[in-house]
């Protein structure tokens, strides 16, 4: 930022110390023209003075002999005494011109330093444009006053980020004030939670579970406040709790994992729960279990579940079927409600596989029915 800035200085210094103008390159392009070309336009001013007044056959002198003649014959004819003020009016017209000739002539004077000085100042105009890519001194001005707004804008961020720091601190002191409240309060909740969740790991087929929610707090703050939360478990007697990813297989996490959502939506306001293959990594009698604890759950909430254990299909009030179904070289994902019938079938299939049998229909009118 003090790089950018200290250029944006430099080149508003360079812009201004040039004391821009508008229409300057213009009047400076057409007089060094004129002071270029003084040697020429004396000559002809000169010519121009001669063949009016000075040469023998002076165009002056000769409308100053034909204006005497009119005159001698102006009295006898009034077309020719109209004749006669027309030659004296272009007399005196023409006499004008010899005077002013005579006068711009005098005036002009080859300068060279003046010729100089303005071609110094086209060359530092012509140098600016192509050095900010522009064609005239008022696209130049222009250049000027944006980066002038520019250097004025770093100069209110650099007042903005004294107002920042501040309000930056004082939502540092409320956020650490906050975290300590979150913290007692965390404390305060942790045992009861973490009983909660142990009675319904038990349930799950884990006796000798041991579950603790470990809340060590920390000097700097996180988006979680001030508190390092860890689960910790243990599934056996005598082997010593460690964080949950260290010491649980696939099934027991997935049985830890329903048992803290079942938890947690008895103390939410959550309509609706969906379990997404919670149950992987379970099997045989404790697939039956865990039906068993979102049945219950089903009680306060509807549960969407997407399961392949025929455990758990047959707990469900309704069956749903998600299929593929290939439409020219098109596959679509259909999802059918399924009839009693077809759920029997459905869920014969997740027992024996594609070969099913009535053996399978029987077994899976049993399961749903239980």
């Amino acid at each position: 930022r003090a790089e950018k800035q200290d250029f944006l200085q430099f080149v508003y210094n360079e812009l201004e110390q040039a004391r821009l103008q508008e229409n300057e390159q213009e009047e400076l392009e057409q007089n060094v023209d004129f002071l270029t070309h003084t040697e020429t336009i004396k000559a002809n001013l000169f010519q121009i003075s001669q063949l009016l007044s000075e040469s023998d056959n002076a165009a002056l002198n000769a409308l100053r002999d034909a204006k005497s003649l009119s005159s001698e014959i102006s009295l006898y004819r009034s077309d020719i005494e109209e004749l006669n003020s027309r030659i004296e009016s272009n007399y005196i017209d023409l006499k004008d011109i010899v005077s002013d000739v005579s006068s711009l002539s005098d005036k002009i004077e080859f300068n060279p330093d003046e010729l100089d000085r303005m071609r110094q100042r086209l060359d530092l105009l012509y140098g600016l444009e192509q050095k900010h890519h522009v064609t005239s001194v008022a696209q130049l001005i222009e250049k000027k006053i944006a980066v002038l707004e520019e250097i004025t804008a770093y100069s209110t961020d650099e007042q903005s980020v004294s107002t920042l720091e501040a309000e930056l601190q004082q939502l540092r002191t409320s956020a650490l004030t906050m975290a300590q409240k979150l913290h007692k309060e965390r404390i305060s909740a942790a045992k009861g939670l973490q009983n909660d969740i142990l009675k319904n790991i038990v349930l799950l087929g884990m006796p000798d579970a041991q579950f603790v929610i470990n809340i060590e707090q920390r000097d700097i703050l996180n988006n979680f406040g001030i508190d390092d939360i860890q689960f910790l478990f243990s599934a056996n007697k005598g082997v010593p709790v460690a964080p949950l990813e260290k010491s649980a297989s696939g099934g027991e996490i997935s049985r830890i994992m329903l048992s803290v959502k079942s938890t947690l939506s008895d103390h939410s306001v959550l309509p609706t729960v969906v379990f997404d293959e919670i149950d992987v990594g379970i099997s045989g009698e404790m697939a039956g279990k865990v039906a068993a604890l979102m049945k219950q759950m089903a009680q306060k909430r509807q549960l969407l579940v997407i399961t392949h254990l025929p455990q758990i299909a047959a707990t469900g009030t309704s069956h749903y079927q998600v299929f593929k179904d290939n439409v020219g070289d098109t596959s679509h994902t259909q999802v059918k409600k399924l009839s009693a019938n077809e759920r029997i079938v459905e869920i014969a299939k997740m027992m024996s596989g594609a070969k099913w049998g009535d053996s399978a229909l029987k077994a899976a009118q049993e399961l749903i029915e239980q």
